[in-house]
């Protein structure tokens, strides 16, 4: 398929360090020229790890953006120019539930609310856990 949107231009809105923000000028599929905002993420990892009684590890966290508890599977992003994602999903397990995994399943990847963001997340199954500090 043919990419229906052209570019006009672009400038960086705003930037940390676990985002960027931009704005593009675009001419729509319709043919009308508007804006899009796009903010800018480097891949992630998300995990589903299952104890041997098949139960799933969960972390409760607090999102800011809902202003509520949100019960997940763990997540968390790449650093910058980390690209072994089985290395970043080893590290978010044992920094969000505290728990590692002998065996490592990749489940493939998807885009995250790709209507907004460049969030690529890498999905991949835990089994055999251990807790750890």
């Amino acid at each position: 398929m043919t990419n229906p949107w052209r570019t006009l231009g672009s400038r960086l809105v705003y930037a940390n360090r676990w985002i960027r923000v931009r704005e593009d000028r675009v001419i729509r599929p319709d043919g009308g020229e508007g804006i899009y905002g796009v903010v800018e993420i480097r891949p992630s990892v998300g995990i589903v790890a299952l104890n041997d009684a098949g139960e799933m590890a969960l972390v409760g966290q607090w999102r800011y953006p809902h202003g509520k508890l949100t019960w997940e599977i763990p997540r968390g992003g790449s650093q910058e120019g980390e690209t072994d994602m089985l290395e970043v999903a080893r590290r978010e397990l044992r920094e969000e539930a505290g728990v590692e995994a002998r065996h490592w399943t990749p489940l493939g990847r998807t885009d995250v609310n790709n209507g907004v963001t460049t969030d690529t997340e890498h999905l991949f199954l835990a089994t055999g856990l251990t807790l750890v500090a």
